[in-house]
C-alpha cells in the first residue's frame, strides 16, 4: 500500500457507523447482478491465482465473531455489476462528500494483500473507490481512502494495488443527493447542485467546487442513461428493453466519444477504446434505431447499461431464444421496416429492428436488413459473441464477430 503525496482533513463527528442500517453499508456481495457468482478465494494461493491475473475475486473473513467481505478493485469494477440500483460505490471524490455528512468508521479492521494473506491492522482502515490512480509501476494501483483512529479527524488517499483485497462502502444514492447538499453547506460553499427527478432516485448534474476538499473539481455523475426512459417486457424469467440502447453517457457520466468519419471509427477499434455512432451518421435514424457501439463501449468498467440493468451473456441471449422455441427470430422481429416480406410477427414483445451495422473499417451495412446485437461474453481475445436476426428467415443466429463492429445493444433487467 502506498501513500498518495496529497492529504485530505475530512469533518467526523461521531464514532463508528453502524452498517446494519441504511443509507451507508458495507458491501456483502457474493454474485454480481446477473445472477453469476463473484469468484470466492477460500486460501491465499486462490487468492493470489486469480486477483493476480486481474480477475475479480472476493475473501470472507471472521473477524472477532463478525463477517467482513474484502474484494479486489476488478471486482468492483466488473461490467456485470456488484450492487443494486438503489446504491452506488463512490469514487474518491464522492466519498470526500459522504465523509462530510455522515463520517465514515473508523474500527480497524484489516487488508488482504497482492498475495492473499490478510492483515490486521491496529489504527485504520481502507476502503475502496471507484477511482484509479495514474502512475507506472509494477501493478494497477487505483485510489483507496484510509480513515485514522488515531488521528481523529484525519483522512488520507491513497494509492493501492488492485490486486489487494479491501472493504467496500455502497452507499444509497438518494441519501447521498442529501449529503451533497449538506457538505456543501458544511465547507462553507454555495449549494449548486441540481437536481432531476426520476421514477427511482434523484440524480446529480452538476458540479461542487471546493478548495477545501480538492484542488480538483469535483465531477458528480450525470446519469443520462436512467432506466426510467425505456419501455421493457417480460419475456419469460426475463426482462428486456423494448428498444436499441440510446445514450451517450457511461454510467457515471461520462461521455462515450462519437465516432463520426470512417477514420475515428477504425481508430477507435486498433486502440481498443469505445465508440458509438449512428448509422450513416445520421442523428434522425437514432429516434428509431438507437446508436450503434463497438464492443470495448459494451464492456467499459463504467457501465454502458442504465443502472438496473446490463448487457446480457450469451447465456441469456440462448436463454431468450430457447424460451422461444419455435421461430424465434419471427417472434423476436418488429413488424415493420424489414425489407422485402421479413417483418416479424413480434409475438414476443421484443420489436427488433433491422439497424444494420458499421464495419470495423467504419463502412456501414445492412439497415432494413439485419440486426445485430452485442452480448458482453467473451469469444476469444478480438470477438466477442453477438445475436442477429434476419430479413430472410424466421430463426435467430449466434455469432462472433470482431470486437471493433458496431452493434446495437439491448440492455436485460439485473
Amino acid at each position: 500500500m502506498k501513500k498518495i503525496i496529497y492529504q485530505v482533513l475530512f469533518l467526523l463527528f461521531i464514532p463508528f457507523l453502524s452498517f446494519s442500517q441504511e443509507p451507508a453499508k458495507l458491501l456483502t456481495s457474493t454474485k454480481f447482478n446477473n445472477g453469476e457468482p463473484i469468484p470466492e478465494a477460500k486460501t491465499s494461493i486462490d487468492w493470489e491465482k486469480l486477483s493476480m491475473s486481474n480477475q475479480p475475486v472476493f475473501m470472507k473473513k471472521i473477524i472477532e465473531g463478525n463477517e467482513y467481505y474484502f474484494y479486489n478493485w476488478y471486482a468492483i469494477k466488473d461490467i456485470r455489476g456488484v450492487i443494486d440500483n438503489n446504491f452506488m460505490v463512490p469514487d474518491q471524490y464522492m466519498l470526500q462528500i459522504w465523509n462530510a455528512y455522515s463520517p465514515l468508521p473508523i474500527e480497524p479492521i484489516g487488508i488482504i494483500s497482492e498475495q492473499g494473506y490478510f492483515t490486521k491492522v491496529s489504527d485504520q482502515q481502507y476502503f475502496w473507490t471507484t477511482s484509479e490512480y495514474f502512475e507506472k509501476s509494477k501493478y494497477e494501483s487505483a485510489v483507496s481512502v484510509s480513515i485514522s483512529r488515531s488521528n481523529t479527524g484525519e483522512a488520507e488517499l491513497k494509492q493501492a494495488y488492485k490486486q489487494e483485497g479491501l472493504l467496500v462502502l455502497e452507499i444509497q444514492v438518494e441519501k447521498f443527493g442529501e449529503a451533497v447538499k449538506k457538505a456543501s453547506l458544511l465547507l462553507g460553499q454555495q449549494n449548486k447542485t441540481n437536481y432531476i427527478e426520476t421514477k427511482e432516485k434523484k440524480t446529480i448534474t452538476q458540479t461542487i467546487n471546493s478548495e477545501n476538499v480538492s484542488s480538483n473539481e469535483v465531477i458528480l455523475p450525470i446519469q443520462k442513461n436512467t432506466s426510467s426512459s425505456y419501455n421493457s417486457i417480460k419475456i419469460g424469467n426475463q426482462i428486456w428493453m423494448t428498444e436499441n440502447l440510446n445514450v451517450d453517457r457511461f454510467r457515471n457520466g461520462d461521455l462515450i466519444p462519437e465516432a463520426k468519419t470512417a477514420d475515428e471509427w477504425e481508430k477507435a477499434g486498433i486502440d481498443g477504446k469505445p465508440a458509438w455512432c449512428y448509422y450513416n451518421n445520421n442523428s434522425t435514424i437514432g429516434a428509431k434505431y438507437g446508436k450503434l457501439y463497438n464492443w470495448f463501449a459494451v464492456s467499459d468498467p463504467r457501465g454502458l447499461a442504465p443502472i438496473g440493468w446490463h448487457l446480457p451473456s450469451d447465456q441469456e441471449w440462448i436463454n431468450l431464444k430457447n424460451h422461444l422455441v419455435v421461430d424465434p427470430g419471427k417472434k423476436m422481429k418488429s413488424t415493420s421496416d424489414w425489407n422485402g416480406n421479413g417483418n416479424g410477427n413480434n409475438e414476443s414483445g421484443f420489436a427488433g429492428k433491422p439497424a444494420g451495422y458499421r464495419h470495423k473499417n467504419g463502412m456501414f451495412y445492412l439497415i432494413g436488413d439485419y440486426g445485430y446485437w452485442w452480448s458482453f461474453s467473451e469469444y476469444d481475445e478480438n470477438n466477442s459473441w453477438n445475436l442477429d436476426l434476419h430479413y430472410n428467415h424466421s430463426f435467430t443466429n449466434r455469432n462472433y464477430n470482431n470486437k471493433s463492429q458496431g452493434f446495437s445493444v439491448r440492455c436485460i433487467k439485473d
